[in-house]
């Protein structure tokens, strides 16, 4: 996943409009060392970042295309 130039990052808990079904026909799942990503979207660019504790969610345009999972013991 690639940041784009001058994204935006803050802290909280996006809001999500559960009124609208989210599409996502195929879903990737990419794990590392303590975390895995749920990648919901082919787009590879993202240009908001909201953290939120152990959960990062990754948007572009306010679509959210990712979700970082940090793995704590």
């Amino acid at each position: 996943m690639l940041e784009s130039q001058n994204a935006l990052v803050q802290q909280g808990f996006p809001l999500i409009d559960t009124e609208i079904e989210i599409d996502a026909p195929e879903i990737s799942v990419f794990k590392g060392s303590g975390y895995f990503i749920l990648y919901l979207t082919e787009l590879a660019n993202y240009n908001k970042k909201i953290i939120s504790e152990n959960l990062i969610f990754y948007l572009q345009n306010m679509e959210l295309i990712a979700i970082k999972a940090i793995i704590t013991n």
